[in-house]
């Protein structure tokens, strides 16, 4: 299942590339206009705009879809993969998925040689952010006593030894 969540947020994110308007054109590549015109540096800034402009179309879209995008790495991950689990851990796997996302998209515009995207900081604050609550979900889960998986996982094929537990 964490393999097509994987899939689908690699199209979202990375693949679906809606022009910004039937009218407008993708951006020429041009390495003046990375930082300028198609690039927020400063953290918060965006956010603070789109928690102003709220009622405009797709503002709210934009804040939810960021921060729901990764979202559930942050529940699987950790049990998926034990060494998340410690808090250097998550904090690595936070900024790491966040700043992933907007470098792959990046990536994508340089080699199409244009930008379709802008690149933005407060895009992977609100991816990081994302994984932090999944995170959260997780560990309020496991402190509560009610673990999201019970025992280990396998593959219903393999059978079970005798005494095996879980």
């Amino acid at each position: 299942m964490t393999l097509v969540y994987t899939i689908l947020v690699i199209d979202l994110a990375l693949l679906d590339t809606p022009p910004r308007s039937s009218f407008e054109p993708a951006t020429p590549w041009d390495p003046s206009l990375l930082c300028t015109q198609l690039c927020n540096a400063v953290p918060m800034r965006t956010i603070a705009m789109q928690l102003r402009q709220l009622e405009q179309p797709g503002v709210a879209w934009q804040l939810v879809g960021n921060l729901a995008l990764l979202l559930p790495f942050g529940i699987a991950l950790p049990i998926l993969w034990p060494a998340v689990r410690r808090p250097l851990g998550i904090v690595v796997t936070i900024v790491a998925l966040g700043v992933a996302v907007e470098a792959a998209q990046l990536l994508i515009d340089l080699a199409a040689g244009a930008m379709v995207r802008s690149l933005d900081v407060d895009d992977a604050i609100l991816n990081g952010a994302g994984v932090a609550i999944g995170y959260a979900i997780w560990w309020l889960g496991r402190w509560l006593g009610k673990p999201l998986v019970v025992g280990a996982v396998r593959p219903p094929s393999v059978p079970r030894r005798a005494g095996d537990q879980g």
